[in-house]
């Protein structure tokens, strides 16, 4: 039987919502925080079913432990700025990827720069 009460899952949306990140660092770079609190009030419009995935990322610098866990903490800074507008925080759920899934390659300084970023993912479910 199964007891999984979900009958339909929608991707809504997947967009970098913040890139740029310095090296090193999980704080949203300032030039990204507006497009954070705009997409506080797209997401409140949405509705109570959607649930928002922060896909941390970084670039292929460094061991991949410490990639992971600063991934972790980019997806939580953006966290941090969508709660503080309102978004619950049950509704957000953090994925560190590392540098696991690049969208330029990691072959110079810019390339790298792009890598460094936090990916939203909107998902609407039903019951």
């Amino acid at each position: 039987i199964n007891s999984d009460p979900v009958k339909h899952k929608i991707l809504l949306k997947r967009e970098v919502l913040a890139d740029d990140f310095i090296f090193g660092k999980a704080e949203v770079p300032e030039e990204y925080e507006q497009a954070v609190i705009n997409m506080s009030r797209k997401i409140k419009d949405m509705g109570p079913y959607v649930v928002v995935y922060l896909i941390g990322n970084t670039d292929n610098i460094g061991p991949e432990r410490g990639n992971i866990g600063l991934s972790y903490q980019r997806a939580h800074s953006v966290a941090d700025i969508l709660v503080s507008q309102g978004i619950i925080r049950d509704r957000i759920i953090l994925i560190p990827s590392g540098y696991h899934e690049p969208i330029e390659p990691n072959d110079t300084p810019e390339h790298r720069m792009h890598n460094r970023r936090v990916d939203i993912e909107l998902r609407c479910f039903y019951y």
